[in-house]
């Protein structure tokens, strides 16, 4: 799913697919959304690479490129990430489930 896109020289960003908000409405509660988007392991994360010369808008280029930036990383290190919380998990699963025992 596109969740990050350039459009008529404005960053928008999606959080079902289809609804485009402007970036500047953004908040940390989309935030945290676009985060689980782009770390579920079933879902494909994608946006519009950074073009400075495409985002005219100042405020929207400003949070266009650190938002492309940062999910960048998060798309490169996902597996890490991801197999860190599940060993995160496992600890907690086999000490819980030896207590039982």
């Amino acid at each position: 799913m596109k969740c990050l896109k350039i459009k008529d020289g404005k960053g928008e960003f999606t959080l079902n697919g289809s609804d485009y908000s402007p970036l500047d409405q953004i908040n940390k509660d989309d935030l945290m959304a676009l985060l689980e988007i782009a770390l579920d392991p079933e879902q494909e994360f994608e946006m519009d690479e950074y073009d400075p010369g495409l985002v005219t808008n100042a405020a929207h280029k400003v949070i266009y490129n650190s938002l492309y930036d940062k999910f960048t990383a998060v798309k490169a290190n996902k597996e890490h990430f991801t197999s860190e919380i599940d060993g995160l998990y496992q600890e907690a699963f086999n000490k819980y489930r030896l207590e039982e025992e």
